[in-house]
């Protein structure tokens, strides 16, 4: 062997192994950043110098959550709870998954259990998401507890404000969604969910249909048409949701299911 041959081997010998924490962190931090696509890379190399599978497992969950694969995602997280993995943190995320899934119940139950954590409770994101698991499963007692504690750590965030403000539609309670979606509206005008449902709040106080906006197409249109008749039915009144769900077909150039099925609904009580 020549000297540089052995000089090579010596310093290979001495060459401490790479830390893989040091790569699951800056893993970690990419995936903070959205870089989904840099902590998939960076979690490579962090499995390449030992990551243990437990920690892969988790980061790789993650990415997929980011990356809107809240299937797989909670199926990871599932089978890393039920290996004995007990972290807040991870539960939280897994609630989330769920609630994409519109799996309502395990989502309840998994952010509950997250938000006994003081970390996770100082996270608005996941209040939001308790108050949207109640609104599904009609608990809205706890809905509005967890809005409001959400908005008392983050109270201007336009999502989170439309969200509390969708809620209150669904309780009939038109006057405090009026005020929730007014400020959200003004945090975001041109966001096009919280435009809608201020719009059905509005026409709901004023009882009137709304009307077909400039360059607006015959499919939006009747969407709005037939939301205006589910506002109507929550409200009793009939004859409007009878004239909503009926324009509704009207509006649109093929056959409305989802119209025809809410007035056919209406048209048998």
């Amino acid at each position: 062997m020549n000297l540089s041959l052995a000089m090579a081997a010596l310093i290979a010998v001495a060459q401490p192994a790479e830390d893989p924490q040091r790569w699951l962190a800056e893993a970690d931090h990419a995936l903070s950043q959205g870089r989904t696509q840099q902590a998939r890379l960076m979690l490579t190399e962090a499995v390449r110098f030992g990551l243990a599978p437990a920690e892969r497992d988790r980061l790789t969950a993650d990415i997929e959550l980011a990356e809107g694969n809240a299937g797989r995602a909670l199926a990871m997280y599932r089978t890393l709870m039920a290996g004995g993995l007990d972290d807040p943190m991870v539960k939280a995320r897994a609630g989330r998954a769920a609630v994409m899934l519109g799996q309502n119940d395990e989502a309840a139950r998994l952010l509950d259990e997250a938000l006994m954590d003081g970390e996770v409770a100082a996270d608005w994101r996941v209040w939001n998401l308790r108050g949207v698991a109640a609104d599904r499963r009609g608990r809205f007692a706890i809905a509005n507890a967890a809005y409001t504690r959400a908005l008392a750590i983050e109270p201007s965030d336009a999502r989170l404000l439309n969200n509390a403000g969708f809620s209150r539609m669904l309780q009939g309670d038109w006057a405090e969604a009026l005020a929730f979606l007014r400020a959200a509206n003004r945090l975001d005008p041109n966001h096009a969910r919280i435009a809608a449902n201020l719009q059905l709040v509005e026409m709901a106080l004023a009882g009137n249909l709304p009307v077909r906006g400039d360059g607006e197409t015959r499919e939006a249109y009747a969407a709005r048409l037939n939301d205006a008749g589910v506002v109507a039915a929550l409200r009793g009144e009939r004859q409007r949701a009878l004239a909503a769900f009926t324009r509704a077909i009207e509006a649109r150039s093929d056959y409305y299911e989802r119209a025809a099925a809410n007035l056919q609904r209406i048209q048998g009580q």
